[in-house]
């Protein structure tokens, strides 16, 4: 049987097709640094993310539409900045996932 969980405010996907959505999304390495970023660092620009990266910002704009699609980034707007900051349920449903995986033979 599958969970369900909820994506967006009308869509309905399956736990599972939820977290192939986020592993999808943070199966690039400038995806993976980035949310290895805002997990340290806490909410940052667009600027600030794209500061260590040797890609363009049209680059780093991609990189978080795909994040924020996955359910895994926020973008808001303060002013004149786009500020980012991780969205950790989706994460946290992963790692509860992987948790049951890895202790199913406990």
């Amino acid at each position: 049987m599958t969970e369900i969980g909820v994506i967006g405010a009308n869509s309905v996907v399956s736990t599972q097709d939820r977290n192939s959505v986020i592993f999808t999304a943070i199966s690039d390495p400038h995806r993976r640094a980035i949310v290895e970023r805002l997990a340290r660092n806490g909410p940052m620009t667009v600027g600030e993310l794209s500061t260590p990266f040797a890609i363009s910002a049209p680059a780093i704009s991609r990189h978080l539409k795909v994040l924020e699609a996955a359910g895994v980034v926020r973008r808001t707007v303060d002013r004149q900045w786009r500020v980012c900051q991780l969205e950790l349920a989706g994460l946290r449903q992963v790692r509860s996932w992987l948790e049951t995986v890895l202790t199913a033979n406990d």
